[in-house]
């Protein structure tokens, strides 16, 4: 069975400059965090592609606060781990 041209399109989308597949990761932090993006899956090339829209206000609220959550329980954790 051969592929039509929009999905040969559609499968170059998704590789890399090494023209490996490319894997999805999210952004966590920065002015960017909550935005998923394509990157190569070996980190050899340096391939970076966006692969959603800016996050909204919302989003980013929420991000914000999951990382400050995630920081004071780091820091409990570690405060208990100093008892020991």
């Amino acid at each position: 069975m051969s592929r039509t041209l929009e999905e040969c399109d559609a499968i170059l989308d998704l590789a890399c400059d090494c023209n490996a597949m490319s894997v999805v990761r999210t952004r966590w932090y920065g002015p960017n965090a909550g935005r998923r993006f394509r990157e190569c899956a070996e980190e050899e090339c340096g391939f970076h592609k966006w692969v959603d829209e800016e996050p909204s206000p919302r989003t980013l609220e929420i991000i914000k606060e999951l990382l400050e959550r995630d920081a004071k329980h780091l820091d409990q954790a570690r405060r208990r781990m100093d008892r020991l």
